[in-house]
């Protein structure tokens, strides 16, 4: 399990130390019970979310609001990069914002530092490009089209099953 210096050497590494510590302490002491081991934290911001206090954290495997409770209970929302479409920020005079699009919905974090807002949108926007299936090149097409030939030609009967896995085995290789 990681623990608290863990993952203030984490933030520190982020945002500098000086920044690291400007977060509120609550959430960042009790963010080792919501991290997996396998996290490494990518990007943090505080802010207000559904009208609570907390952090928005970005990971190598998901971004999370977290607020602890300062006498009882907390509130995790949890957002997969798969189902994010896409995020953004706004700053201001006061504070800016963070908005997470998913699935149509917009989870909006207000009252962002401004200092938090560009390098956490950056960090989700980063993991998100890794994650996106590369276009196809034309030599996939290629392919693809040879096997859609070969599977019309089994469908009306001018291939038989044997025949088919043959074909197909010689186009893999």
């Amino acid at each position: 399990m990681i623990d608290y210096e863990q993952v203030m050497k984490q933030v520190g590494g982020l945002l500098g130390e000086k920044m690291a510590k400007m977060l509120p302490s609550t959430e960042m002491k009790g963010l080792p019970e919501v991290l997996n081991t396998s996290e490494t934290i990518c990007g943090i911001a505080s802010g207000l979310y559904s009208g609570r206090n907390g952090v928005i954290v970005a990971t190598n495997e998901r971004v999370f609001f977290f607020e602890k409770g300062r006498v009882w209970g907390s509130k995790l929302e949890e957002f997969r990069y798969e189902n994010i479409t896409s995020v953004q920020y706004s700053t201001g005079f006061i504070g800016g914002d963070i908005t997470i699009f998913v699935a149509g919905n917009a989870a909006k974090i207000d009252m962002v530092p401004n200092v938090y807002c560009k390098p956490f949108v950056d960090a989700v926007q980063k993991i998100i490009g890794s994650r996106s299936t590369p276009p196809l090149t034309s030599n996939d097409e290629d392919f693809l089209a040879k096997l859609e030939r070969l599977a019309a030609l089994k469908s009306a009967g001018m291939l038989t099953d044997e025949e088919f896995k043959t074909a197909k085995l010689k186009l893999l290789t």
